[in-house]
């Protein structure tokens, strides 16, 4: 008896922390502009018009890790994306 295949297991985007794959929020994701996993539509759409208004994609995304690293209590994924 052959077992049904299961859903790939979702993973979390590099930018806001967000789990990202089938029956989530964001059901498709985008290789991180440096190669190291994934980000979500939103993420990803922002790091593109952020690059398009002169700001560098990478600074962005390894600030919003850093704030992910270092407690999403307090937000600081909201935080991160002012200024």
């Amino acid at each position: 008896m052959k077992s049904p295949k299961r859903p790939p297991k979702p993973v979390r985007c590099e930018g806001c922390g967000i789990l990202v794959g089938p029956g989530y929020l964001s059901e498709q994701g985008w290789p991180a502009p440096d190669g190291q996993g994934i980000i979500c539509w939103s993420c990803r759409d922002y790091l593109s018009n952020a690059a398009k208004r002169g700001r560098d994609p990478l600074q962005l995304l390894n600030a919003w890790r850093r704030d992910l690293r270092t407690g999403f209590g307090t937000t600081p994924f909201l935080y991160s994306r002012v200024g």
